[in-house]
């Protein structure tokens, strides 16, 4: 077992493509989606009850809807590895907008939009995974993606939910926000591989991977 999650963990770490996807869920796990479990905090924020976050809910419920729905729709899209990027890139600065504001209406608005582009990023994630990893390694390379997925976000929670302690439940979220922001860009800039990612197992991987 240990030697399978050896070889899993280092195929991920060395092709560049998926280290990627693994990074960039990992700093979204932690500064960005845990924003979904810290809306009670944005309603006290907004001095509204229950039912007033049972819109944000909605909203965000709604926008994770369209967004799902999107990216089922983009089968025949080729450059994933950008729309990756551009998915990081759009919900981050949507989770800043959403930390600048004062209003209900406004927060729906902004939570609504950054649940689809979270909705993007993680279709996108899960199919570049999928895709571009050998057949006798997928499920391994899938657990490293699920264990990022699932596990890092409990402490992300943590960390957003402490900041918003100290500074203020929107101002955290628009220091989580700016943090994928600049990961994203960072990525857009420096990580040419995952810009042009395709759909597809990569030249090469299978003899790679042995």
């Amino acid at each position: 077992m240990l030697e399978s999650i050896r070889e899993g963990v280092g195929y991920v770490r060395r092709e560049p493509v998926l280290r990627w996807v693994v990074l960039l869920a990992i700093a979204t796990a932690l500064f960005t989606r845990p924003y979904i479990q810290l809306l009670p905090a944005e309603a006290q924020f907004l001095r509204v009850g229950a039912v007033e976050l049972s819109y944000l809910l909605a909203a965000s419920g709604a926008g994770a809807l369209a967004g799902a729905l999107i990216t089922a729709s983009l089968g025949g899209w080729e450059r994933r590895g950008a729309l990756l990027i551009g998915a990081a890139f759009g919900h981050g600065l949507l989770l800043v907008l959403f930390g600048t504001q004062q209003s209900l209406l406004g927060a729906m608005i902004f939570v609504g939009l950054t649940s689809f582009a979270v909705m993007v990023f993680l279709g996108m994630a899960n199919t570049l995974m999928q895709t571009r990893t050998p057949d006798h390694l997928r499920g391994r390379a899938m657990s490293v993606h699920t264990m990022v997925f699932i596990g890092f976000m409990p402490l992300g929670q943590m960390l957003l939910g402490a900041l918003g302690t100290l500074i203020g439940i929107n101002d955290a979220f628009v220091v989580g926000g700016s943090i994928v922001l600049a990961v994203a860009l960072y990525a857009a800039a420096r990580v040419p591989a995952l810009r042009g990612a395709l759909a597809e197992h990569p030249a090469g991987a299978i003899a790679r991977s042995g």
